[in-house]
């Protein structure tokens, strides 16, 4: 690896360049304050053990032809691997203090990015002094973010600190897809962070994907098709009463229909209900814009939001239920059915794109929710995790 320092002034007088080949054989640049970090590398990371994707039960699409055979681990530089240095002045450094320091990383990265000398921003930090729920929310506090509430979330995740919620709350047993946070909404936060608390004996491994280089990936013209004809989210939520994977009043936190009608109209849904059941959509494009840089990335759940990704969950496994009796559903926004083949396309490409980590306990992975997919593989025994998303 080949590296030249930048000097800047003052506080970023230490910041070192660090130049290497990216896969794309684009060089990426990326800076690191190695008064408190050091680098390190895609071999610190590797997975310790192959992660079969074909096949895996409750993985959705697993069992179809031609799925990836394999997570691939860790590409050099994605995601970018910092650690906590350990001089003797930082061994006991607080919280705060680390939150501090990864804050001014962070804008570093961003800047990096949108001149384009590095990738979206997936960033791996081990060890920091995070044990505990409130050591996450304290570090993500300092981060002077603002919180997004998952208001209208299709997932099931409760709060449990400011600015913290619960990981994924769907079972174990099931693989959740590659996906942007609530890239299905009409809004959905700017940045993800996850932390590991507790890790299970077995699986769990996170994947992520670069969604710029998804974006290349994907076919022409099967872009081209998601272009022109769009993508509308069916929402159908049960009441509480009935007992519900989530119910219309968790997701909208709320128990008032007037409130969550004022929701849905301010948020620009088109809604009815079917007695106590609320069914409301929207239609979106495949793509956004990314602010920093001005590039169309990928950016929808055409595959995790259809119904075939419920029927890959135990508790839908033996399930008769027409596709748009399901949480959630998606078909064209021109009221066509969308293809079964062009969503497997589409988990093919990802899957296939992506790479995987697995957590250490107290490990931090941000990432930039507008140009980085994520996901949990399914796992045995006991595992804690918590997320914060963030503006």
């Amino acid at each position: 690896m080949a590296f030249r320092y930048a000097l800047k002034p003052r506080a970023f007088q230490n910041y070192c360049r660090y130049v290497f080949k990216a896969p794309s054989s684009l060089a990426r640049c990326v800076s690191v304050d190695s008064r408190y970090f050091c680098q390190g590398s895609a071999e610190d990371i590797q997975l310790p053990r192959p992660v079969q994707l074909a096949g895996r039960k409750y993985l959705p699409g697993s069992f179809v032809p031609d799925f990836p055979e394999q997570l691939s681990s860790p590409r050099e530089g994605f995601p970018l691997v910092l650690k906590a240095r350990t001089d003797a002045d930082l061994e006991s450094k607080s919280v705060e203090f680390w939150s501090e320091c990864f804050k001014e990383q962070i804008s570093e990265l961003f800047k990096d990015f949108q001149n384009g000398s590095s990738e979206p921003v997936a960033v791996l930090v081990r060890g920091l002094p995070i044990k505990t729920t409130n050591d996450f929310s304290r570090f993500v506090q300092g981060l002077n973010f603002e919180f997004f509430l998952y208001q209208g979330g299709s997932g099931v995740r409760d709060k449990v600190d400011d600015f913290v919620l619960t990981g994924a709350g769907e079972p174990k047993e099931y693989s959740v897809e590659l996906h942007n946070d609530m890239s299905y909404s009409t809004d959905y936060p700017d940045k993800v962070m996850i932390t590991c608390l507790k890790k299970s004996p077995f699986g769990g491994e996170t994947a992520i994907c670069n969604g710029r280089e998804l974006t290349a990936n994907i076919d022409s013209d099967l872009k081209a098709k998601f272009e022109r004809k769009g993508i509308r989210y069916l929402r159908y939520i049960l009441d509480k009463s009935e007992g519900t994977f989530n119910s219309w009043q968790q997701s909208l936190m709320t128990e008032d229909k007037d409130e969550a009608e004022k929701f849905l109209a301010a948020s620009g849904y088109s809604f009815k209900w079917d007695e106590k059941t609320l069914i409301y959509w929207h239609d979106s494009g495949p793509t956004i814009t990314h602010p920093l840089t001005g590039e169309k990335v990928w950016f929808n759940q055409a595959y995790m939001s259809h119904s075939t990704n419920f029927k890959a969950m135990p508790m839908y496994e033996d399930s008769e239920l027409a596709d748009e009796k399901y949480p959630s559903h998606t078909i064209h926004a021109d009221e066509d059915t969308i293809d079964l083949g062009d969503l497997h396309k589409l988990r093919c490409t990802s899957w296939n794109t992506a790479v995987g980590v697995s957590l250490e306990e107290s490990d931090v992975l941000f990432l930039d929710n507008l140009a980085v997919l994520h996901s949990r593989l399914s796992y045995d025994g006991d595992r804690i995790v918590r997320t914060s998303i963030l503006k």
